[in-house]
């Protein structure tokens, strides 16, 4: 892997730490989710280890199997969120809100056998468009950025900080990261803008197979409904730099729907008497 010079000269801040900081590194194999948002034009950005782990998320996911998902983050009307630090406050207070752009990442690239090559991801793509990723690039998707920011975060104790391009890997708008898994993707973007709304993903190779026409095993977060709709997951980040994952509660069925079931029972409540 080619290495790059890191600048040593960050803005860092202490922030709450679910977990412990300086776990988003790809290598340790279970690596957290972790929230950059950058401006591609003065080339600043801001990173945080959100403190949540892959496999919280995809507790039980192999290659070429079936993954089952923690049924917690895809449980109607579910939230979480997370509050802007200090870090994140004073990065917003100055930067050119127009131009910013956000995503949140998690992986693993181990390489291979169990729970190898697992990444999450977040992109206002559907599930038609991610579901094209090939094996062979996500097999590819780059850690220099993740790693980089992992070893400050963890050389400095705090889950967030500050760069920019001179930083080199902890800048989130790095070609080897950015908007697309460091031009890994298929088709797709990663980010979204400031106060927009993203879609989120896992996947993972479905085999071994790297030919370009074998398609990754990808799963979009979110549950489908009675009616049989799909209710997307999403993580939002509001202009004041609060983030929210969101799961959208069950739908209440509409007025005429209730008004059939009333006929309904009722229907069969007078069937049931004529056979009394």
């Amino acid at each position: 892997m080619k290495l790059k010079l890191i600048a040593l000269t960050l803005a860092l801040a202490a922030a709450g730490q679910a977990h412990a900081a300086g776990t988003v590194d790809f290598a340790s194999g279970d690596g957290n989710l972790f929230l950059s948002v950058w401006d591609p034009v003065a080339q600043t950005s801001y990173s945080r280890d959100l403190g949540i782990d892959l496999n919280s998320f995809a507790p039980n996911a192999t290659i070429g199997a079936t993954p089952t998902f923690n049924s917690q983050y895809e449980t109607a009307g579910y939230t979480l969120s997370f509050t802007a630090d200090a870090t994140l406050q004073q990065y917003l207070s100055t930067a050119n809100t127009a131009n910013l752009v956000w995503n949140i990442g998690a992986g693993d690239n181990q390489g291979s056998g169990k729970n190898g090559y697992r990444f999450l991801s977040t992109s206002p793509a559907d599930y038609s468009t991610v579901s094209s990723q090939p094996n062979y690039l996500v097999k590819s998707f780059n850690d220099n950025v993740p790693n980089a920011i992992a070893s400050a975060l963890a050389a400095s104790g705090t889950s967030s900080l500050t760069a920019n391009a001179a930083s080199s890997y902890l800048y989130a708008g790095d070609s080897s990261y950015s908007n697309n898994w460091g031009n890994n993707t298929s088709g797709w973007l990663d980010t979204n803008s400031l106060g927009g709304s993203n879609n989120f993903f896992f996947m993972t190779p479905s085999s071994s197979s790297n030919l370009p026409t074998v398609k990754a095993l990808v799963h979009q977060f979110g549950y489908t409904d009675a009616q049989g709709n799909f209710e997307a997951a999403t993580w939002t980040l509001a202009s004041n730099g609060t983030l929210t994952y969101s799961v959208p509660a069950a739908p209440v069925p509409e007025p005429e729907t209730w008004a059939m079931l009333g006929v309904g029972l009722g229907l069969l409540g007078l069937r049931l008497r004529r056979r009394a």
